[in-house]
């Protein structure tokens, strides 16, 4: 998991697309093709108020690269078309705490923490019961990539659980939503 606060880095610009797209997209096809690897990017994102949360795919022999070169994609965004310095090995490291990089051990904690700022009136549908507002954005708040994406779940012939609000023998299970301390209430 990546979190990168762009309230740090010198301009506090939000640049996770160009950094999403043009850096880590293009860095994996190519060293991946240069390892003989056949790894596609698997990701999802969750932007807040002056950061991102990004879960990322990044095969075994990458990783050490990949939380090396996360922080200067951060800053040769910021410097993108000023001064002759082309590869993000040329930039300096973006400020410290900028860019945390972790692995995860628990995936479901993992997506329960991406959909925090989940609508409250879809919380229990995700397992939730602590929700918080996570700020006004301009743009997608949150984002999949193409290989986990509808498409190609279909193509896969995924076959999604029944989400936990269904399951109960046809019940109908009450939830209540307190604004004050943003919890949901069940039976």
């Amino acid at each position: 998991m990546v979190t990168i606060q762009w309230n740090l880095t010198e301009s506090g610009k939000d640049n996770f697309a160009e950094l999403r797209n043009q850096r880590f997209c293009r860095w994996l096809r190519t060293r991946c093709k240069q390892l003989g690897l056949s790894v596609a990017p698997y990701y999802v994102y969750a932007r807040e108020k002056n950061h991102v949360h990004w879960l990322v795919h990044v095969p075994e022999q990458l990783v050490d690269e990949f939380k090396r070169l996360v922080p200067r994609w951060v800053t040769s965004l910021e410097h993108k078309g000023k001064g002759p310095r082309k590869r993000a090995e040329n930039h300096e490291p973006a400020p410290t705490g900028t860019v945390l990089v972790e692995r995860v051990r628990n995936s479901v904690a993992a997506r329960k923490y991406l959909l925090k700022g989940v609508d409250p009136k879809n919380a229990f549908r995700f397992g939730l019961k602590v929700v918080e507002p996570q700020g006004t954005l301009s743009g997608r708040r949150t984002g999949v990539s193409r290989t986990l994406g509808p498409s190609a779940r279909k193509r896969a012939g995924y076959k999604a659980r029944k989400p936990v609000w269904q399951i109960g023998n046809g019940r109908i299970v009450s939830v209540s939503y307190s604004a004050a301390s943003g919890t949901l209430r069940g039976p």
